[in-house]
């Protein structure tokens, strides 16, 4: 008798061990198959290069092309400043250009901090995973959504290589209201050419790029969260210039030099607080009269309503998709940078 229930227990428990290795087999042949049908060069090229042209009234000629949903403006690899590079490394992913898309000990640490948790609290993301997340939009935390980001990145390591990577990344990092990338950080923080950027700016940027909202000022109403705002910057700044010294990536002198400097952009208004000043372009910092950008925003309209379709369709009482609006948008900033954006969207 209890041999045969021995006998029960043993083959209920190879049921079980066999039906969880066959169950799990199956999902990941699933997870795999259907991140390898998106991992395609030519469909990830489509979808890092979405754009929406803007034609003249022939429909025919295109006045310029704008990328969709997003504001921002490319920038290559061989454009980005050395110093961006290495902050970016040093402050989200330290062992980058050694692992294959995944660092296995943060991956173990993740699932041993989501396990405590009981949900998923950390997700170890390399830059690659980011990559990922940011090219294909993963809606919601759980563990499938965070296997298929796994195959995603391994096969994104296998078919693109790290530059190519930290290009996809350095174009599509949220930086604020409509804008992303590196080229529109560079301006909105700094007034500056993304390749013009130096060893602080590139600190200060690759250091917020995880929580921007948390690490910017000029978005804060109250004074108190702009003082924390900055003073959290400083901090995150700091942060990444001693992952870089760790990592051999500046020198000593250049820690030194970097840590006693502040992050400010020419001819700005000033926020102080104690240690931290940090700068923003007067254009985006003072406040002008509504009418003034109404007016701005009007005759930039005026000049566009024969070329843009958007306009013509608006004209012609037909439908506006969020899209076309979009698409509006960016050309009006394109044609006249000075608009402000909020203003933009409120008109």
């Amino acid at each position: 008798m209890k041999r045969w229930i021995l006998r029960g227990v043993i083959i209920s428990l190879l049921v079980v061990v066999l039906g969880s290795a066959a169950f799990l087999f199956l999902f990941y042949k699933a997870v795999s198959e259907e991140a390898a049908t998106r991992m395609e060069r030519g469909i990830i090229d489509s979808l890092i290069f979405s754009e929406s042209p803007v034609y003249y009234d022939d429909g025919k000629s295109v006045i310029g092309v704008f990328f969709e949903k997003m504001h921002r403006k490319y920038i290559r690899y061989k454009d980005i400043p050395p110093y961006f590079v290495k902050a970016l490394v040093a402050a989200e992913d330290k062992t980058f250009f050694s692992h294959y898309g995944v660092d296995p000990s943060a991956v173990v640490r993740a699932f041993i901090a989501n396990f405590r948790a009981g949900r998923i609290a950390q997700g170890g993301s390399t830059l690659t995973q980011q990559t990922a997340k940011n090219i294909f939009k993963r809606e919601k935390r759980s563990y499938v959504a965070k296997m298929k980001e796994l195959m995603q990145s391994l096969l994104l390591e296998k078919e693109y290589s790290k530059e190519e990577i930290l290009e996809m990344y350095a174009n599509q990092f949220f930086v604020t209201g409509f804008g992303s990338g590196l080229r529109i950080a560079g301006r909105y923080f700094f007034d500056k050419d993304a390749e013009d950027l130096d060893l602080v700016e590139s600190a200060f940027i690759a250091g917020s790029v995880k929580s921007p909202n948390k690490y910017n000022p000029f978005i804060k109403k109250i004074k108190a969260e702009k003082r924390e705002a900055m003073k959290q910057a400083k901090l995150r700044k700091d942060y990444v210039l001693g992952n870089m010294l760790e990592l051999n990536f500046i020198t000593n002198s250049e820690y030194q030099e970097a840590l006693e400097k502040e992050a400010e952009a020419p001819e700005a208004e000033t926020l102080e607080d104690g240690g931290v000043v940090l700068k923003r372009h007067t254009a985006n910092m003072k406040s002008v009269d509504m009418q003034l950008y109404r007016q701005m925003v009007e005759e930039t309209l005026e000049k566009l309503f024969d070329t843009s379709l958007v306009l013509q369709k608006i004209r012609r009482a037909e439908p506006v998709t969020q899209r076309d609006i979009e698409s509006l948008i960016s050309l009006v900033l394109t044609q006249n940078p000075d608009v402000n954006l909020e203003t933009l969207k409120e008109f």
